[in-house]
């Protein structure tokens, strides 16, 4: 009997999430965070993230603001430990549900794009490369990253499939919150560019205004209010 596509879904990301679940807990201490080097990606992120939510600001080890490292990963971490405490149980925890999340919008994206046999073998293949299982064990800005680059890529080729402003500007939203965990994200805004105009062209759609709107969205993240030139 084929399994409806919720059903299949349900059961893909608790099977995602027990995977990795299993695999934390056979790797890892969940009460101790990232250690190593003062300089290492996850020890940086989480230091970051306990200076936030222990009201110290976004500051380097010298105690003077920076921009050294993108700040998406370790405001998430940083609301968890407002909420929590500085626990790590609970952050790893995030990471499996993370993860998990990223195999279920990895079938959800492939479903615009193949047959629904082959999103589902897509969805079960992201649930068992260990690479990215691997994420959930370590406080990496990939683990947020990899599910706010499909919904981002999948609301967009929904927008293609079936126009819609609404679904246009959520993906630059999600792109843009993207680019803040991953910066490199940013090389997105040209590629998605050629695509509208690519589509607008074949469709013979406006082209000003889906692009105007992308843009908003994607950089809305980036404007501060009040800012002046000097």
């Amino acid at each position: 009997m084929r399994l409806k596509p919720m059903t299949f879904g349900a059961l893909l990301f608790a099977g995602a999430f027990v995977l990795r679940l299993v695999l934390v807990l056979a790797l890892r201490d969940l009460h101790v965070g990232p250690v190593g080097i003062a300089s290492a990606d996850d020890v940086e992120f989480n230091r970051l993230a306990q200076s936030v939510a222990d009201g110290n600001g976004y500051v380097s080890d010298q105690g003077t603001p920076t921009s050294f490292r993108a700040p998406g990963w370790p405001l998430l971490l940083a609301g968890l430990y407002i909420l929590f405490g500085h626990s790590y149980p609970m952050v790893y925890m995030v990471l499996c549900l993370l993860g998990a999340l990223g195999c279920t919008l990895t079938w959800w994206l492939a479903r615009s794009l193949v047959s629904e046999d082959l999103a589902r073998l897509a969805g079960l293949l992201a649930a068992v490369y260990l690479p990215q299982a691997y994420f959930s064990c370590s406080f990496l800005s990939e683990a947020l990253f990899v599910p706010q680059l499909l919904l981002g890529v999948g609301l967009f080729v929904r927008h293609l499939q079936r126009p819609s402003w609404v679904v246009l500007t959520l993906a630059g939203l999600v792109l843009g919150w993207a680019a803040l965990t991953r910066p490199f994200a940013l090389l997105l805004v040209p590629l998605l560019w050629g695509v509208l105009l690519v589509d607008a062209r074949r469709q013979r759609r406006p082209l000003v205004v889906p692009v105007l709107l992308f843009t908003v969205a994607f950089t809305l993240y980036f404007v501060r209010p009040g800012m002046r030139h000097r």
